[in-house]
């Protein structure tokens, strides 16, 4: 089989994995995705039950920390994402019941959502870490400081577990960004551009998972796609053929339908600008 080959097989491949996720989006997830502009849409209830819960500055806390205790414990980031998804959702569901979580127990859920996202996706990040494992649940009734205990947490595990009616597999952004980003022909890019644009584009992923405007008010596939194009701000790309780019986004638009161009892009673009501010990344 030639190199040819290989390369259309690997595309055609992504381009299955990439149309699987905007499935789950728009059919098994729908109804815990919101869009802003579209109040008939079937995402629309979503960010009105989100935001009453929490605000950015709290959300940015419980990031904070989910950040600190993966890299701790030498666990992908991407798991950060599937855990404030598990809350979000959560939430969204106690709030359709007409059922309000007690302020003690929000520190419960969240070290919880994220024992789940572990327990479920959890993948070592090659480097160096404790012995101790994220799976284990007695590292987290240490980490809870007296708040949990292990019975406490599988309570609300079965919570958790019952409210998302056992749907664990979120299409998060970084997941479709590091699908996108394949499909870009890797033999034309310059292989220090390529790592540094997807580099950036999970960064932006990150923040947009600490913010509510971008987690509770967007399709992740959307908010991939604006951190993809926000990426290419920072990122030295005279050296990418120019043909090369526009094929790139013909593509995403023939697979997701997005476009640069397109109002709700631009609106997370924007939220992303404001987040990230003009030269965070100069001189990297």
């Amino acid at each position: 089989m030639t190199s040819t080959s290989c390369d259309q097989i690997e595309h055609d491949l992504v381009i299955d994995h990439i149309y699987a996720m905007l499935h789950q989006e728009e059919k098994t997830y729908s109804q815990h995705i919101c869009s802003l502009d579209q109040d008939c849409h079937p995402h629309s209830s979503r960010n009105r039950h989100i935001v009453q819960h929490s605000n950015d500055l709290s959300r940015s806390k419980i990031c904070e920390w989910a950040f600190k205790v993966v890299d701790h414990f030498g666990y992908e980031r991407e798991i950060v994402g599937i855990c404030m998804d598990y809350i979000d959702r959560y939430m969204s569901s106690l709030k359709k019941s007409s059922t309000q979580l007690p302020a003690n127990d929000y520190q419960i859920l969240s070290a919880t959502s994220l024992y789940l996202a572990v327990k479920l996706h959890g993948k070592k990040d090659n480097k160096c870490a404790p012995s101790k494992s994220l799976t284990n649940i007695n590292t987290f009734v240490m980490l809870s400081r007296g708040v949990a205990t292990k019975e406490i947490i599988e309570q609300m595990e079965m919570s958790i577990l019952s409210a998302l009616e056992w749907r664990m597999n979120p299409p998060i952004p970084s997941y479709f960004v590091s699908h996108l980003v394949e499909l870009f022909p890797s033999r034309m890019m310059p292989r220090d551009i390529l790592y540094d644009l997807i580099e950036i584009s999970r960064y932006l992923t990150e923040l947009s998972a600490c913010t509510s405007a971008l987690s509770n008010g967007h399709r992740p596939s959307l908010v991939a796609f604006a951190c993809l194009l926000h990426a290419m701000d920072y990122v030295d790309m005279t050296y990418v053929p120019r043909d090369i780019v526009i094929s790139f986004l013909e593509t995403v638009s023939r697979i997701t339908q997005l476009q640069p161009e397109m109002a709700e892009v631009q609106k997370v673009r924007k939220i992303l600008k404001d987040l990230v501010g003009p030269n965070i990344f100069k001189g990297e």
